[in-house]
């Protein structure tokens, strides 16, 4: 079995290692015992857990939510997982649509500013009410 020191281990990870001594104290990954040269060796299984939770991460989940999934895993707990997945797809499908509403808002501006050749940000200012039906003043 392959161990690291935490150097090692932070280099294989491509994290530093404050961010291994971080996840420690909050748990995400258990620290190993000094050995008789107070040393601490990683196991290969904490790069795979450190690599699990940069995926996680960089698919947007926070590191609270990853600390539930690894627990949840350990129960194989699949409901709550899943409705964890689940959550998560709707906020980013949330982003999504609010993304997309704000792209539609900035062509509409876009092309106002294109036809008509003026800066004219008083569209934002203007309540709903008093706009006239076309998207340009």
């Amino acid at each position: 079995m392959d161990y690291y020191t935490i150097s090692q281990l932070a280099q294989k990870a491509g994290v530093n290692v404050e961010t291994i001594r971080y996840y420690e104290r909050i748990n995400l990954i258990p620290k190993p015992p000094k050995n008789s040269y107070e040393y601490r060796k990683y196991p290969l299984s904490i790069l795979d857990r450190i690599k699990f939770i940069k995926k996680f991460q960089s698919l947007g989940f926070s590191l609270r939510d990853i600390s539930e999934i690894l627990t949840l895993q350990e129960e194989t707990s699949y409901e709550k997982v899943k409705k964890i997945f689940e959550d998560k797809l709707f906020k980013i499908e949330k982003e999504i649509r609010e993304l997309e509403n704000s792209k539609m808002k900035i062509e509409d501006l876009l092309n106002c500013l294109v036809s008509s050749k003026e800066i004219n940000f008083c569209l934002f200012y203007k309540p709903e009410k008093s706009r006239n039906s076309s998207k340009c003043n």
